[in-house]
């Protein structure tokens, strides 16, 4: 015969298992696209996975594209680690909303240029 309380059981534990993974794919989603993850800039750390290979590569572009270009404001900076970590405060200030470079990208742009250097060059 049906045993109700076995398939009650059954119901309650499938419905635990389906709310544990929502609620685990929520917070590597969260954490995973720099949209406000750990201090390091929204990889959440290196728990981050392809997303936060996605913003570093993406953080390379721009940076390529928006920083050193020719026709860029850090066009003759030597892409070596003490070189930037010299310029890192003037650069920091331009990348930001206000400043010269950051005025014609989106936040998470930003953050992705910052955190592909801070990554690139050890800051």
């Amino acid at each position: 015969m049906f045993d109700t309380f076995k398939f009650n059981r059954l119901c309650y534990l499938v419905r635990t298992f389906i709310i544990s993974v929502f609620f685990v794919s929520a917070l590597s989603f969260a954490s995973g696209d720099g949209g406000g993850g750990g201090g390091s800039g929204g990889g959440g750390g290196d728990g981050g996975g392809r997303a936060a290979e996605m913003s570093y590569e993406k953080g390379k572009k721009l940076f390529f594209e928006n920083v050193v270009c020719d026709t860029c404001p850090y066009a003759d900076l030597e892409l070596e680690a003490e070189v930037v970590k010299t310029v890192w405060p003037d650069l920091k200030k331009d990348i930001k909303r206000s400043g010269e470079i950051g005025t014609n990208l989106r936040f998470s742009q930003r953050n992705s240029l910052r955190d592909f250097i801070r990554k690139r060059f050890a800051l």
